[in-house]
């Protein structure tokens, strides 16, 4: 806990209050966006969140283009 962080008054609160709402109705958009990758699998892999592999398949990949030149 940092002591230094102050508060005053209930803005956690009005904060759950006024935002959390949302997340009742975006379960059900989310919902029918997951369920249509059953329909339309996917079809490539994402990005490693490792940046040394990411930058290692781009420079194999510039290597591959230019020996088919």
């Amino acid at each position: 806990m940092d002591p230094f962080e102050r508060q005053t008054g209930d803005l956690n609160r009005q904060y759950a209050e006024h935002k959390t709402w949302v997340l009742t109705p975006i379960l059900g958009v989310m919902e029918k966006h997951l369920m249509t990758f059953k329909e339309f699998p996917v079809r490539q892999l994402g990005l490693s969140a490792q940046m040394g592999e990411t930058i290692e398949g781009i420079q194999s990949q510039i290597l591959r283009i230019k020996q088919q030149q």
